[in-house]
């Protein structure tokens, strides 16, 4: 049961052909907790700095997280594919 679990686990994939279109629905709030939320994958401290309140930052980095697991899982790989060149081109 275990290995089928993890068999599914890995099969995700992210929709990337709609980066665009969901960039554009975002708030800038909300793309600028993608940016902060990856630094340190610390959702309430991504919501303070993103000007979130500091009263409800847990809440709503938990609720962002959720609502844009996809956008935070492509903004990863784009910067995992940003280290590799970097390291490559060293």
């Amino acid at each position: 049961m275990r290995s089928h679990l993890l068999a599914k686990q890995h099969s995700i994939k992210y929709d990337m052909s709609s980066t665009a279109e969901t960039k554009k629905k975002l708030t800038s709030k909300q793309r600028l907790f993608i940016k902060e939320y990856i630094v340190d994958l610390n959702a309430a401290q991504a919501a303070i700095r993103s000007g979130y309140s500091v009263s409800y930052a847990a809440e709503i980095g938990y609720q962002n997280c959720i609502k844009l697991q996809n956008e935070i899982e492509i903004e990863k790989q784009a910067r995992l594919e940003r280290a590799q060149i970097n390291a490559d081109e060293i």
